[in-house]
């Protein structure tokens, strides 16, 4: 299992396995995965959230869609996550894919809790009801 070499500069980034061609790693205690092909490298991060919630799956797909950087972002559902899926140039630098990544760490988090209702809100509808 080896990394494609542009990942060599990321210390926070490490490896855990390989499976299907992708290799998998954690980044800052995300879960993700690689793989390298002739048309770019592929990077995807996992979103902590249920797949089932198709309001959220809408929105989040419309606000992919709707963002100019967002032409080489994707989701893909599979049996075990949901991946938030970016596409970058086979001669990316370091730096670049460092920043990408970063990016994509803020927005996987966001996705994680889009559209939920913050525990203060919460309670201030279980309150109004009371009254």
């Amino acid at each position: 299992m080896k990394l494609p070499s542009v990942f060599s500069s990321l210390e926070s980034l490490r490896p855990v396995g390989e499976q299907g061609g992708l290799i998998h790693f954690k980044l800052a205690d995300q879960c993700g995965w690689t793989l390298e092909h002739p048309n770019g490298l592929l990077v995807a991060l996992a979103v902590d959230r249920d797949s089932d919630d198709d309001t959220w799956l809408r929105q989040a797909t419309l606000w992919l869609a709707s963002t100019a950087a967002g032409l080489d972002d994707s989701l893909q559902l599979d049996e075990k996550a949901i991946w938030l899926v970016r596409r970058h140039a086979a001669t990316i630098e370091p730096a670049e894919l460092e920043a990408s990544l970063s990016q994509m760490l803020s927005i996987a988090r966001w996705f994680a809790v889009l559209g939920e209702a913050s525990s203060d809100a919460r309670c201030t509808s279980v309150t109004e009801n009371l009254a």
